[in-house]
């Protein structure tokens, strides 16, 4: 109780205090859906995927104490709380105040507790219309897709999405952040939206009549924020963990919150019964005429060495069950355009905050986390040159994480952006690098420099047979750029 208070006491007077009114807004929120059914009926395992939700309900308890507590402090005088000589005065006030901010939080959350009570019945009947409502939107529909994003991974329901899509002939496309939610080795995988995405998806989501967002975070990578790639005339439904992202980029015709398990498990249960199914686009044959135009590009010979070719590369060396771990910048949009994915939990990439250089710390704690995997880092000349000092890391805690760098002696994606909208006027784009091989070796990791594009595969199996943190640095053409701006194909 006396930290309690003391946690109280420090956050100032400025503290923003929130009314209890303000406080039941967010938490029916975050309550909304199968959330609430755990919350209200426990044990009794109402809802799929209870474990999730019992994890987001105990944090959303926490924040009400922390939150219960700040505003029991409002409601409480502390003048008199002066300090003395010998302090023991004011340790006895402080004792008194501890008992009645402790009891007034306690009375609170009873209050609050008595509260959710009185509206649970109507959450549950929210959630439960709300996947009435999305499976009445999809019966009506002519050419549905669905767009899944990283809920699927937290929650371990990749599999389940792949049944639904399977009885139902929905073609799936993954949010470019995470383009292994639905690998894309499923006959049903369009692959990832967007700039840098397959231009399968880019094709066929345009032509959806309905988009229903499962997990997902909408980024502006996979959609560029604006009507193209999301049709204006399409139905959206979007589905997310988190309330607050619902209709931030598009307005919604059906927002719904709760478990993504819970979410994929009412809509099979409903596709089954009605004996649904969509199958109105050749996914395979659009997945393989982008995959024609996507190696028809890749020139194995090319000197200096083309950025699609080490793209290319890196899929093809990299293991099925291998990370991938990628940076901002024009060598990770490379990358993303030929990333194919085989499994859930097999990319990661550094999402809205794009820190050039976040990706090799991010590839060393990837790897801690899963030793059994492969890791495989790739970044950016510039990237490289913001953390190489955590090769030391890398060494001295045996991480052993293969980073290949795509080095075109300068900022390729700001090269990219001034060819663009400047009309190719360069403007502090270049400069002159290590050789990072050889900076590699001297960390006393694996190093190897890259000049010509038959040594690329043998450097790069040779780098993950090491055993040892390693770079390859490799020599790419400066004029091989990713494009910056979104066209429709």
């Amino acid at each position: 109780k006396m930290n309690a208070l003391g946690y109280v006491l420090s956050a100032g007077d400025d503290m923003s205090l929130r009314t209890l009114e303000e406080m039941e807004r967010d938490v029916m929120q975050l309550y909304g859906g199968v959330a609430a059914e755990e919350l209200f009926y426990g044990a009794r395992g109402i809802s799929v995927g209870a474990q999730n939700d019992i994890e987001k309900v105990t944090k959303m308890l926490n924040l009400m104490v922390n939150r219960l507590s700040m505003y029991s402090r409002s409601k409480i005088d502390y003048s008199q709380l002066q300090n003395d000589a010998s302090g023991e005065h004011t340790l006895r006030q402080m004792e008194e105040k501890a008992d009645e901010l402790y009891s007034y939080t306690l009375g609170a959350m009873r209050d609050y507790r008595a509260m959710m009570e009185s509206i649970k019945d109507t959450l549950l009947e929210q959630y439960v219309l709300s996947k009435d409502a999305v499976f009445a939107l999809l019966q009506k529909s002519k050419q549905p897709v669905f767009v899944v994003g990283r809920g699927l991974i937290n929650e371990d329901v990749t599999a389940a999405m792949a049944a639904l899509a399977e009885q139902t002939g929905i073609p799936v496309g993954a949010l470019q952040y995470t383009p292994d939610a639905f690998p894309s080795s499923h006959p049903l995988a369009l692959g990832s939206l967007g700039r840098s995405g397959f231009g399968s998806a880019n094709r066929i989501v345009p032509q959806a009549d309905l988009i229903i967002c499962i997990g997902a975070h909408i980024d502006t990578f996979s959609t560029t924020h604006k009507y193209g790639i999301f049709s204006e005339k399409a139905k959206l439904v979007h589905h997310s963990t988190a309330p607050g992202q619902i209709g931030i980029v598009f307005p919604v015709d059906i927002g719904v919150t709760g478990s993504t398990a819970s979410f994929i498990a009412g809509l099979t249960e409903r596709v089954s019964k009605a004996k649904l199914t969509k199958c109105w686009v050749d996914v395979p044959k659009a997945r393989a005429d982008w995959e024609a135009e996507l190696q028809g590009v890749v020139n194995h010979t090319a000197v200096p060495i083309q950025s699609q070719f080490v793209a290319h590369m890196i899929r093809k060396v990299l293991p099925q069950n291998g990370l991938c771990v990628v940076d901002a910048g024009n060598g990770g949009k490379h990358v993303r355009s030929y990333f194919k994915s085989w499994e859930p939990g097999t990319f990661i990439c550094i999402d809205d905050w794009a820190s050039v250089g976040g990706s090799f710390p991010i590839a060393l704690g990837a790897k801690l986390a899963q030793p059994q995997r492969p890791v495989l880092c790739a970044s950016g000349d510039m990237g490289a040159m913001c953390n190489i000092g955590e090769l030391e890391t890398a060494m001295r805690e045996k991480i052993p994480v293969v980073y290949v760098v795509f080095n075109d002696q300068g900022l390729g994606n700001e090269r990219a952006f001034q060819n663009e909208h400047y009309g190719g006027r360069f403007f502090a784009v270049d400069y002159n690098n290590p050789d990072f091989g050889a900076l590699a070796k001297v960390f006393g990791a694996h190093g190897e420099h890259v000049t010509r594009p038959q040594d690329l595969e043998g450097a790069i199996q040779r780098a993950f047979a090491s055993g040892k943190p390693a770079i390859v640095d490799v020599m790419i053409d400066q004029n091989t750029l990713a494009p910056v701006v979104y066209r429709p194909q």
